[in-house]
């Protein structure tokens, strides 16, 4: 979500006066860039909008834009769309020149400016600037062409949805100053360039959130940051997969901890200013006490951070399940914030926009990646437990997975079904008649209640449920 538009002075959110600092604010946004956001989002994009973009250290705020999307193709790398949505009559030619700076600025692969119908030699022009005009009467057509209809808005596309959660979350915000720094984090980032110190601060910011977790799980702010942050590290864990994709598996290993425990620090100069510190102190204590004192030296070391296994173990999981795991951050995204923070138990919606026949192993994916954030204390258990409950239209219990012993609270883990190795869950005789087509179970031969289905498990591409 994007902040409010502050006055020409081009004053930060909240550091515009360090004696009174103000929270960050949300705004709802424009219609068009909804509907921009979910054709983008049927088009297999992680999707964000309304993104500011500010100066160093957060100083000023330069420009926002409209609309975000990023994908991973193959052979594992990156597509990113920038879009400038204007609904009125403003003249394109300044919109053109500004795009091609901030594509260049945000290292996209393509810009985009949405529009009512514009000349061609205008289009030809933005070509040549490196822009494409996308006019509303093609968004129509793109709209029909992915079956989309006017009642489909999905996670970050539902403007419904920020109209009557915005109000709330900005009072919220104004109660935790402490989730300033993570909220303007959060819809800043543009670029996911820099994975190590993103992938630390982030994997902090989610542990203080899942600690906390117990005390707010009734605060719709809190549902939302959890989802973006959790959604959000993993666009750092696919940029720190492409660039480990072709190395050997300890070379990735040594690369990985040696960014987690540095950052961009040089090693050598990282270790020479630990021992330089080392020596002060003891120059220090023998100055003060006139004796040689004991220190223990590995209080001058840097250690790994926390959560450096729980890491390694997700860019294996993205290598080993190349290439569904391209979907990723889309899928988990989507599920995220449809069952997580917007309660949706409804199913078949996620095949409206991912109809390939391996979405379950895609899912799969997810589900893993969940589980190794809950294992490094970085998910809370609710979380797992929501994409695993059954859907409205389902009324039965779940079942846990074996891999829920691996963690301290013995909480209920992604991966909750497994089609390969299960047999046919017999249909229910009161549940509702199939459809065909339309992925529900059918009730023409009476037989016992069937086990738990999962929200995210009937999800699965035209696959009849099943279960262990």
């Amino acid at each position: 979500m994007a902040y409010k538009k502050k006055p020409m002075s081009g004053s930060a959110p909240f550091r515009s006066d360090e004696r009174n600092p103000k929270a960050p604010s949300m705004v709802v946004g424009e219609d068009l860039e909804y509907r921009i956001a979910r054709l983008l989002q049927f088009m297999g994009f992680f999707v964000r909008r309304g993104c500011p973009i500010y100066t160093v250290g957060v100083l000023d705020r330069a420009t926002d834009l409209d609309v975000f999307a990023i994908k991973y193709i193959e052979p594992f790398s990156r597509e990113l769309i920038i879009a400038e949505c204007k609904s009125g009559d403003i003249g394109p030619l300044d919109r053109i020149f500004w795009l091609s700076g901030v594509r260049h600025f945000s290292k996209a692969n393509r810009a985009m400016l949405v529009r009512k119908g514009t000349k061609w030699n205008i289009k030809d022009f933005a070509k040549e600037c490196g822009v494409e005009i996308l006019d509303l009467h093609r968004v129509t057509e793109l709209e029909a062409t992915f079956r989309i209809s006017g009642s489909e808005w999905p996670a970050q596309s539902d403007r419904g949805f920020f109209e009557s959660s915005v109000p709330g979350w900005n009072d919220s915000l104004k109660r935790h100053p402490e989730l300033w720094e993570l909220q303007i984090t959060l819809s800043s980032e543009i670029r996911y360039d820099d994975p190590f110190p993103s992938i630390n601060f982030l994997l902090y910011q989610l542990r203080l959130l899942t600690r906390s977790w117990k005390t707010n799980s009734a605060s719709s702010l809190h549902r939302y940051l959890l989802s973006e942050a959790i959604s959000q590290l993993s666009l750092f864990f696919m940029r720190l997969a492409e660039k480990t994709f072709d190395l050997s598996e300890d070379d990735r290993t040594g690369y990985i901890e040696k960014g987690l425990k540095y950052g961009n620090v040089d090693p050598k100069f990282a270790e020479r200013m630990m021992n330089s510190a080392f020596n002060l102190t003891r120059q220090a204590i023998l100055h003060y006490t006139k004796q040689v004192q004991d220190i223990d030296r590995k209080v001058f070391e840097v250690p790994l951070p926390p959560g450096t296994k729980e890491v390694l173990s997700i860019i294996e999981l993205i290598l080993h399940g190349y290439p569904r795991s391209l979907t990723l951050s889309q899928i988990c995204d989507l599920l995220l914030f449809e069952v997580f923070v917007k309660e949706n138990r409804n199913k078949g919606w996620l095949k409206r926009i991912y109809p390939q026949h391996d979405l379950g192993a895609r899912v799969d994916v997810v589900r893993d990646y969940l589980g190794l954030l809950a294992q490094s204390g970085a998910c809370p258990p609710e979380i797992i437990q929501a994409l695993s409950s059954p859907g409205l239209d389902n009324g039965k219990t779940v079942e846990t997975h074996p891999h829920a012993a691996d963690s301290a609270q013995a909480q209920i883990t992604p991966r909750q079904l497994t089609l390969e190795n299960a047999t046919s869950a017999q249909p229910s005789p009161s549940g509702p008649v199939a459809k065909p087509g339309d992925g529900s179970q059918s009730t023409s031969t009476p037989a016992r209640p069937a086990e738990a289905v999962s929200v995210v498990e009937s999800e699965r591409l035209g696959e009849t449920p099943k279960t262990l």
